[in-house]
């Protein structure tokens, strides 16, 4: 039998019997919503248990969960389904009219479909399916960014990072264990030196604000500050460019300081005053007999990080003549910079220097720094006057090898 021949669409479809022709419509996904009120929830059981929200730097887990809340942020109607579940406030400002643009050239396109040729060329995702998986990374579309040259500027690597690693560890020490919080960073908020800020998932320090407005005549005062990131960069940025930056962020946050910080800086004292670490003496308990034979032979050095965990490794690591340690003695310190604590050390026991060669496990050799040939009360007597900032009030005398106000003479 030859196929019949149609002259007209409407003679197509009314000869379609099997109704193979019927508009079955588009599949629904009836647990989309249902889907994105449990990824929110594993947001805030995140914040609950931290005290904080989920960084882009962290584990696998959290860093998909920072993207996750980046890319809800991003879409406004799924912030307004989940304005009840926002009990900490993170999508607050994504429903204000100056937040983040939420996919503008997707709207652009929908309103420039004219013709079927729109329809199969479009970039935007039109025909793509809403049963799509809400959080994998594929399906996720951010708008585009417009954000000023000064906004972007490129960060460098902080080259005098050791003064502030203790404060970074401090801050998120304080929000663990509940001393300190984190809040949406506000529009018109103050910008001051010391403030430790959320930025795209990073914790970053304004270490310094300058004097000159290096904005317009007419603008208000925007200099220029430099702002030191947990990831070992800084940037020197516009102060209204950070503010904006920060606020533009979904994610950017405030820590905001305990009552003490608040009176330390009534008081004049700056970030860096606020630094705590520790001055330590450590004995060693090598079976070397080059070693074993020295009988006051001690290391001095100061860490910001935990003593326990540093010489944990001690018979691995050459630093401790790859043998066990003994606590003898550590002194808090604040305020002090690790590098010059190291140089104070050594300029004032150079003469006791531990003045050895040794081969390590590896076969290679070495010489031990930050090791002294003095006894345990000279070197307690160092460290204390490190501390009470007046060492420079002594010496090692030449004879006995003890400490020694510089005024005596014997």
């Amino acid at each position: 039998m030859a196929p019949r021949e149609f002259f007209s669409l409407d003679e197509i479809f009314g000869d379609d019997d099997q109704g193979l022709l019927d508009s079955q419509g588009t599949s629904q996904a009836p647990s989309q919503v249902h889907r994105l009120r449990e990824g929110f929830a594993e947001i805030n059981g995140f914040l609950d248990e931290n005290g904080r929200v989920p960084f882009n730097e962290g584990g696998q887990l959290e860093r998909r969960l920072a993207r996750r809340l980046a890319a809800i942020s991003r879409d406004r109607s799924k912030v307004r389904v989940l304005t009840q579940d926002d009990r900490h406030g993170l999508l607050r400002s994504a429903l204000k009219d100056d937040a983040v643009p939420v996919d503008e050239d997707f709207d652009a396109v929908s309103e420039n479909v004219t013709s079927l040729d729109d329809i199969f060329t479009d970039a935007g995702g039109l025909l793509d399916s809403e049963a799509d998986e809400l959080f994998e990374e594929r399906h996720i579309h951010f708008g585009t960014k417009k954000n000023t040259p000064d906004e972007i500027a490129q960060r460098t690597p902080c080259h005098d990072f050791d003064r502030f690693g203790g404060l970074f560890s401090g801050a998120k020490s304080e929000i663990r264990e509940g001393q300190s919080e984190t809040i949406r960073f506000a529009q018109g908020a103050q910008i001051q030196e010391g403030d430790v800020f959320i930025l795209d998932g990073v914790m970053c320090l304004v270490d310094k604000i300058g004097e000159r407005n290096e904005g317009s005549v007419r603008a208000r005062h925007n200099p220029r500050i430099r702002v030191v990131f947990d990831n070992e960069t800084e940037s020197n940025l516009l102060l209204h460019s950070f503010a904006r930056a920060l606020y533009k962020d979904p994610n950017g946050r405030r820590i905001l300081m305990d009552p003490n910080r608040v009176f330390e800086k009534m008081q004049g004292l700056s970030h860096h005053d606020r630094r705590k670490g520790v001055l330590y003496i450590l004995s060693s308990q090598s079976t070397n007999p080059e070693l074993a034979a020295m009988k006051d032979l001690y290391k001095i050095g100061y860490t910001e990080e935990s003593l326990d965990k540093r010489i944990a490794g001690a018979q691995r690591s050459s630093t401790y003549l790859e043998a066990p340690v003994k606590k003898e003695a550590t002194y808090d310190c604040y305020g002090a910079s690790p590098r010059a604590v190291e140089r104070l050390v050594h300029a004032m026991l150079s003469s006791q220097k531990l003045n050895v060669t040794l081969t390590d496990s590896q076969g290679r050799r070495y010489r031990p720094r930050e090791w002294f040939c003095v006894d345990l009360e000279t070197a307690k007597g160092v460290v204390e006057r490190i501390a009470d900032g007046t060492i420079s009030n002594y010496r090692i005398d030449g004879v006995s090898g003890r400490l020694v106000a510089k005024n005596r003479r014997y």
